[in-house]
């Protein structure tokens, strides 16, 4: 079981450690502090107010410059990637209630750049699923007008499943696996329907999508091809 951090001296020794360079002295002071972080494992620089648990699986990335605050539980599993410049985290009043305060990366999952994605209930993305582009919001909370109150629950995003630029994504919402949502799209609560492409605001299931990138067997895209389809020799 991870030892959660906690106590407000060891809280900020643990935000200064975060704010060093990658390196495997910084994996073995995260270990210090009752993390669990495989060697092979590349933390970025990053501001880390908050995080009770941590555990990263090999080859795991996480780039410079995240913001991690609020967040009770991340774990990214092999070969997961996490992208500069993201915002995740979580009301702290939700951490301690149930398994909110999650977020969970399947093996070869990716988070790209400038996200933001609110925790609070808890959001969970499948093998070799992405966040792809910039600028998308993912917001496992809502207020709940009756009450009147402010919950939580789960954001899903089905294995092999990729999530357009600038898309937004409520509280309770599932992408099915092998499924797209398109750049600009809205998807909400609601019932779960078939593996496809979804579009629009609210996004609605169109049509099957199908290609090799479905069937990947390692995360990253980082082959290139111009416009007449030709393969580039630099990649990502």
């Amino acid at each position: 079981m991870i030892r959660p951090v906690r106590g407000p001296l060891v809280r900020r020794l643990h935000t200064l450690v975060w704010l060093l360079p990658a390196s495997g002295l910084k994996n073995r002071l995260l270990r210090c502090f009752g993390h669990v972080v495989a060697r092979s494992a590349s933390l970025g620089s990053c501001l880390v107010p908050s995080l009770l648990r941590l555990s990263v699986g090999e080859h795991v990335v996480i780039a410079t410059g995240n913001f991690i605050r609020g967040i009770a539980e991340l774990t990214v599993g092999d070969h997961g990637v996490i992208g500069p410049w993201n915002i995740l985290s979580a009301h702290p009043a939700f951490q301690h209630e149930g398994e909110n305060g999650v977020l969970w990366m399947g093996p070869h999952a990716a988070i790209t750049s400038r996200h933001s994605i609110d925790c609070s209930g808890a959001v969970l993305l499948g093998a070799y699923s992405s966040i792809a582009g910039h600028d998308t919001q993912l917001l496992s909370h809502e207020v709940e007008f009756g009450g009147p109150s402010q919950t939580c629950s789960t954001i899903e995003i089905g294995d092999h499943s990729f999530v357009g630029t600038r898309c937004t994504v409520l509280s309770g919402a599932r992408l099915p696996d092998r499924s797209v949502l398109a750049a600009g799209s809205l998807l909400r609560r609601g019932p779960v329907g078939a593996s496809g492409l979804y579009t629009g605001t609210p996004a609605r299931y169109r049509r099957v999508v199908e290609g090799a990138w479905f069937d990947r067997s390692v995360g990253a895209t980082r082959s290139l091809r111009d416009r007449a389809g030709q393969v580039l020799a630099g990649a990502f």
